[in-house]
C-alpha cells in the first residue's frame, strides 16, 4: 500500500475541493438506497461517505491511526459474504496491487453486495498531469498514485463477476491550482460529455456483486432490535493477521 498520508489534506485544496464534492454528491446519491447490515468504508476516515445510508453498522478501515480499523486493505479482518455495502474512495490508485484489493473485497462482499469507487482517471488531463509530476520527481498527492483506466478496471470487475450499473466520468477542466484559470476551462465541462466521454480526470463506478446459480434466502427478521446482541463481522481483535505489506 502507498500510504498516502496527505491525500485528505489535499482533498481540502481549493483543487482538491473540486474533487471532494463530486465525491460526496456521487456517494451520497448511491448508498441512499442500499440496504442491509453491514457497510464499510476503506479509507479517507476523516470523510464520511456513508452518511446518508441508512446500513445500522457503519465501520472505517484504513492504514492510518484514528480509523475503526487500522489494517491492510489486502488482509481485510471480516468474515466472507459479511457486508452488504463497500465505499472505496481512491484506494486502487495508491495500491501496488489493486487486484489483491478488489479479491478481498469480493470476498467479504455478499452477494448481490454493493461497491462503490471512485478512481483517477489515466487517459485524462489528469492522468497526463501524473505521468509529468511523475518525471519531473514531484510527486505530491495525488500524484504519486497510479491512476486506472476505465476500461482496464471494468475487465477486472468483469473477471470478478461484478455488474456495472452506475458509471460517471466527471473533471474535465485541466487539475490546475489558479481558480481564474479552472474558470476559463468551464466549458470543457459541458463539452467533454460529449465529445471526449471517456476522459473525464476522475470517475465513479457503483457495481454488484453477482453469484451466478445463487438463490438467496432472506434472514429470519429479529423480533427485538437489540444492536448489542448483534454478532460482529470484523475477527477477534486478538488475531495477528501477518500478511506482506504493500
Amino acid at each position: 500500500m502507498i500510504f498516502v498520508k496527505n491525500f485528505g489534506q489535499w482533498l481540502k485544496s481549493p483543487l482538491g475541493s473540486e474533487v471532494l464534492i463530486r465525491e460526496r454528491s456521487f456517494f451520497d446519491k448511491e448508498v441512499a438506497d442500499v440496504f442491509g447490515y453491514n457497510a464499510v468504508q476503506l479509507g479517507l476516515g476523516d470523510f464520511d461517505f456513508m452518511g446518508k445510508n441508512r446500513i445500522p453498522s457503519h465501520t472505517v478501515i484504513g492504514p492510518e491511526v484514528g480509523t475503526d480499523v487500522c489494517c491492510n486493505f489486502g488482509y481485510l479482518p471480516i468474515q466472507n459474504e459479511t457486508i452488504d455495502l463497500v465505499v472505496m474512495p481512491h484506494v486502487l490508485e495508491f495500491s501496488s496491487n489493486p487486484k489483491l484489493v478488489l479479491k478481498e473485497t469480493t470476498r467479504v462482499l455478499r452477494p448481490e453486495g454493493h461497491l462503490l469507487m471512485s478512481v483517477f482517471n489515466q487517459w485524462s488531463l489528469w492522468g497526463l498531469q501524473n505521468v509529468l509530476k511523475k518525471r519531473t520527481g514531484d510527486t505530491p498527492p495525488p500524484w504519486n498514485g497510479e491512476f486506472i483506466a476505465l476500461a482496464k478496471l471494468r475487465d477486472w470487475l468483469r473477471l470478478l463477476d461484478y455488474h456495472v450499473v452506475v458509471g460517471k466520468m466527471e473533471l474535465y477542466i485541466p487539475p490546475v491550482n489558479k481558480v481564474s484559470l479552472r474558470r476559463r476551462f468551464a466549458f470543457l465541462e459541458k463539452a467533454g460529455p460529449r465529445w471526449w466521454p471517456f476522459m473525464g480526470g476522475l470517475y465513479f463506478l457503483h457495481a454488484i456483486k453477482r453469484v451466478a446459480g445463487v438463490t438467496l434466502i432472506p434472514r429470519e427478521w429479529p423480533k427485538k432490535r437489540d444492536k448489542a446482541k448483534r454478532p460482529s463481522v470484523l475477527v477477534s481483535p486478538s488475531i495477528r493477521l501477518d500478511g506482506p505489506k504493500y
